[in-house]
């Protein structure tokens, strides 16, 4: 970390925001390990390989998917190089391994999000559950002030990954642990609040959505990407593992697998003070131009998009699905992209 991250933060015991740096060893103004301890309720709080960890008295529902975290990383570490990370979200043996198509739409998703939002020079950006830090990476390649959040560090499961970017990509970011039920930021701090694939791991997602709207400046945007979105015939809210990875989704019987459906997100966004414009992702334009593609795809919804694909190659019709895709949101289910607006009541 650097000291101007201090700005930024505020103590997640007392919420105050004095701080005091220890710093025990430094490389190129960064602070890769020591202390910052709150001047007020004086708890410390550790830097290691640059990251702070700001967790304080975590949930058992956190600590355990700590623990699955560290179990995947021992199992997958001699698989993976700096090659695979810098390749990521494309690598192998990342998320949606057995079809590799998905996981390009979901890159290209968040391409379509970045490319609706402003220039981002100089924006303060915040990524929840960053993880690997690739999609970070991604806005300090925009000239962003960004800080990744996750709940590990290990690398290649977690914001470790990071110096594999600023060595190879020339950036920097900040990365700090913490629990998104409990951001340790200042309010008001940021200008975009991201998540991709992160937030439908709480148990709450109004919570989330609480604490980011908290920590965003005036008319801030809190920026989703491909968080699923299931059918409002689905009564139980958590994502079927077994059936999940017999599809080679990457999910784990001890993570929190979570799945809301549209009016969930979008009553929660309201209810947290945002205003949100839902976008028809990219990953169905890439999915329904391929016929082979259609193997992605599973159940009725796979019928579905047989049907789909020999009419989506009319204009016409294509527009028509578009016009039609929140209905089909609230029906079948699907990856939601969404860029939500704190509204001014809610300052």
């Amino acid at each position: 970390m650097k000291n101007n991250l201090l700005s930024l933060l505020k103590c997640p015991k007392c919420s105050e925001s004095k701080f005091i740096v220890i710093s025990n060893i430094k490389k190129n103004q960064e602070i890769r390990k020591g202390k910052v301890i709150c001047n007020n309720c004086k708890t410390s709080f550790n830097i290691k390989e640059g990251i702070l960890d700001l967790i304080f008295n975590p949930s058992e529902e956190l600590v355990k998917e700590q623990k699955e975290n560290l179990n995947v990383f021992k199992n997958k570490r001699s698989k993976k190089n700096d090659d695979w990370l810098l390749s990521l979200p494309l690598a192998n043996d990342f998320g949606n391994e057995k079809h590799p198509i998905i996981n390009k739409g979901f890159l290209a998703n968040i391409q379509l999000l970045i490319k609706s939002l402003d220039d981002m020079k100089n924006k303060k950006i915040l990524d929840l559950g960053a993880g690997t830090c690739w999609t970070t990476n991604m806005f300090a390649e925009k000239k962003a002030y960004c800080v990744a959040t996750d709940i590990s560090s290990e690398k290649y499961i977690g914001l470790s990954s990071a110096d594999t970017f600023f060595k190879h990509n020339k950036t920097y970011f900040e990365r700090v642990l913490s629990d998104m039920n409990k951001l340790p930021f200042r309010d008001k701090s940021f200008d975009i609040v991201f998540s991709n694939a992160s937030v439908h791991h709480a148990q709450d997602i109004y919570r989330v959505f609480q604490e980011a709207s908290k920590v965003l400046k005036t008319k801030g945007l809190l920026v989703l990407s491909n968080e699923p979105c299931c059918s409002i015939f689905k009564l139980n809210r958590q994502i079927n593992i077994a059936k999940s990875k017999e599809r080679g989704m990457d999910v784990s019987e001890e993570w929190n697998e979570m799945i809301y459906s549209l009016f969930q997100y979008k009553r929660s966004l309201r209810k947290a003070g945002f205003k949100s414009n839902i976008l028809y992702p990219a990953l169905y334009d890439i999915i329904l131009n391929d016929k082979k593609n259609l193997n992605s795809i599973y159940g009725i919804k796979h019928n579905l998009a047989k049907t789909f694909f020999f009419l989506y190659q009319a204009n016409m019709i294509r527009k028509l699905f578009k016009s039609l895709f929140l209905p089909y949101l609230v029906l079948f289910g699907g990856p939601i992209g969404a860029i939500a607006q704190k509204k001014l009541k809610h300052l």
